[in-house]
């Protein structure tokens, strides 16, 4: 499947998607503060990458690294500050910082589905016209 020309830029100014991006990277942070096992923490950074995909289909590589990268940035910094968060990796510190930075593999997941869900939408409306 070719991409349709008239798809370019469809969805939210760039400014506004990397706004949008840091806010649902926020709540993922968020959720990750409030939340102890693994499994919500997860869906919810799928589901924020989604929308973000969603959002802006051009964007899903940004959005994948915006949305994945929050929780490993957040944890490199309070460890490296010194700061105790209230659930922390194992291994602690640094090291078990950088070892979430696999989280971007499921936004970046999470992403393309919403981009691919996005364009789907918008190919089926503008061939109703």
């Amino acid at each position: 499947m070719t991409a349709d020309p008239r798809l370019a830029g469809v969805g939210l100014s760039r400014r506004a998607h990397l706004g949008a991006c840091a806010a649902l990277a926020a709540v993922v942070v968020a959720g990750d503060m409030a939340v102890e096992p693994v499994v919500p923490v997860l869906v919810l950074l799928i589901v924020a990458a989604t929308i973000a995909g969603f959002l802006r289909p051009d964007g899903i590589v940004t959005a994948g690294l915006i949305v994945g990268l929050a929780i490993p940035v957040v944890r490199m910094c309070a460890a490296l500050l010194g700061a105790d968060l209230a659930s922390s990796p194992e291994p602690a510190g640094p090291a078990g910082a950088a070892s979430l930075v696999v989280l971007v593999v499921p936004a970046l997941f999470g992403a393309v589905i919403g981009g691919f869900a996005r364009r789907t939408l918008e190919e089926e409306r503008l061939r109703r016209r």
